[in-house]
């Protein structure tokens, strides 16, 4: 993304032409406004249904209602990205490295060790993203805000009244434990709750009066969700997402001189370094506030994962394979004997993830991917004069601290995946209409 500045005076007709590009306002009697909030939904739906139905959980993602209206919604996206091409293509091509990532995965079923589901899934990645490039290209990162504010605020009523109203369902260990909502447990309730906090929040500081007092009530209702769950690590990811997002707010402020930012990053580089130098890793924190410091078991397995990436340590074993083959339960035999009978069916961290499904390669993608986003959102909060720019940045922060204990990335019909591709794309939104605007004007864009 580049400074721009414009070379020559701007007309009040030339602005009237360019508007329709800049924006496709929407209402709430929109029928696109509402498929994609039915779209956001429908991530928590059918696992809600289907956790009632098998406690199997390849069942749960397997499910053939869903994936028949999943593929409604693939089709209906796609065909409207195609009548808005000419805003799409500009985002696709500043987007080679998840682009190649998601062909790779497609490209893992000459490997896969379950070819057919590595076919389905990667069809259904794409699909995924497809949906979250729609929602980049057809809304302003305003609306969208607003949909998400609805659609969290509607995910949490469901789950609060879950938990009072049906407490065997809403609450672990029989209705005793941590609250999950209508989630499958509540690291998940929390995920969702933390994403609707960072969601809320940017409409509450820079909102209409109207739309602000709503999003505080959901603000409100999601934080008390994510207490509620008593997951410490989504806890101190969306702390430490706000606390960001907070500081490029501070940075980008005019009234701070050189002086003053480089004290602040020097202080920030200071605070890190001392954590580091004092071995303060997730795992030790969570031990000083009395939290297990294997992440509640997921520790557990991941020696037997990484026996099974020193085995396959290129290419893996096809996305979305491992957990569902013959060849993963026989590396996890052991392990499912100690838990139990409890069979993992992700690795509980994106980055081990990534080298189950595809490799070093693949890890390298989507490294790569989660570097240029952080750097895009850094350089959005930076040269946008309005507040809700900071919810990229926010996003991907968030995502990258807690997929160091969920698998949050490269994940089918997911809040998460949806999320972090919007986040990833809406600041090249942003360049793509500077660039359109001055275009119709006839400028060049100085660097």
């Amino acid at each position: 993304m580049r400074t721009v500045a414009w070379t020559k005076s701007d007309s009040r007709a030339s602005a009237k032409k360019v508007m329709p590009l800049v924006s496709a306002p929407s209402t709430k009697f929109d029928i696109e406004f509402w498929l994609v909030l039915g779209m956001l939904l429908l991530t928590t739906v059918f696992p809600a249904i289907s956790k009632y139905r098998s406690y199997d959980p390849n069942v749960i993602l397997t499910n053939p209602a869903a994936q028949f209206t999943w593929s409604l919604m693939y089709l209906a996206a796609g065909i409207r990205l195609f009548t808005l091409r000419g805003r799409a293509l500009p985002i696709i091509k500043r987007t080679p490295t998840l682009w190649i990532l998601l062909a790779y995965f497609v490209l893992s079923i000459g490997w896969s060790v379950l070819a057919a589901t590595t076919l389905t899934n990667s069809i259904e990645l794409i699909g995924t993203t497809v949906i979250a490039l729609y929602i980049v290209v057809r809304f302003t990162l305003r609306e969208s805000l607003e949909i998400l504010t609805l659609n969290f605020g509607i995910v949490g009523f469901a789950s609060l009244a879950m938990v009072f109203g049906a407490p065997g369902h809403g609450r672990m260990d029989w209705g005793s434990g941590p609250w999950m909502g209508i989630f499958q447990d509540k690291n998940t309730l929390a995920a969702a709750m933390a994403l609707g906090i960072l969601s809320t929040l940017p409409l509450i500081v820079e909102g209409l009066r109207r739309k602000r007092v709503f999003s505080l009530c959901v603000f409100a209702l999601c934080l008390t969700l994510l207490v509620g769950s008593h997951s410490a690590t989504a806890a101190i990811a969306v702390i430490s997402a706000i606390g960001v997002a907070l500081v490029a707010l501070i940075l980008r402020s005019e009234k701070l001189t050189t002086a003053s930012r480089a004290a602040i990053v020097g202080a920030i580089a200071f605070v890190v370094g001392t954590m580091w130098a004092l071995n303060l890793t997730l795992s030790n924190f969570l031990a000083m506030v009395g939290r297990s410091p294997n992440l509640t078991g997921r520790t557990d397995f991941w020696p037997y994962l990484w026996q099974a990436i020193s085995d396959r340590p290129f290419l893996g074993f096809g996305f979305d394979a491992f957990f569902r083959s013959a060849t993963g339960a026989q590396y996890l035999s052991n392990y499912v004997v100690q838990a139990g009978g409890w069979t993992p069916y992700h690795s509980h961290n994106s980055f081990i993830q990534a080298l189950i499904d595809g490799g070093i390669v693949a890890l390298g993608l989507l490294v790569i991917t989660l570097v240029v986003a952080l750097w895009r959102a850094v350089k959005y909060t930076a040269r946008s004069k309005e507040k809700i720019s900071v919810w990229p940045l926010a996003i991907v922060v968030y995502l990258i601290i807690g997929s160091f204990t969920e698998t949050y990335l490269d994940q089918v019909n997911t809040f998460e995946m949806i999320l972090f591709v919007a986040a990833l794309m809406y600041p090249l939104r942003a360049w793509a209409i500077t660039e359109e605007s001055m275009a119709s004007r006839g400028l060049r864009p100085k660097s």
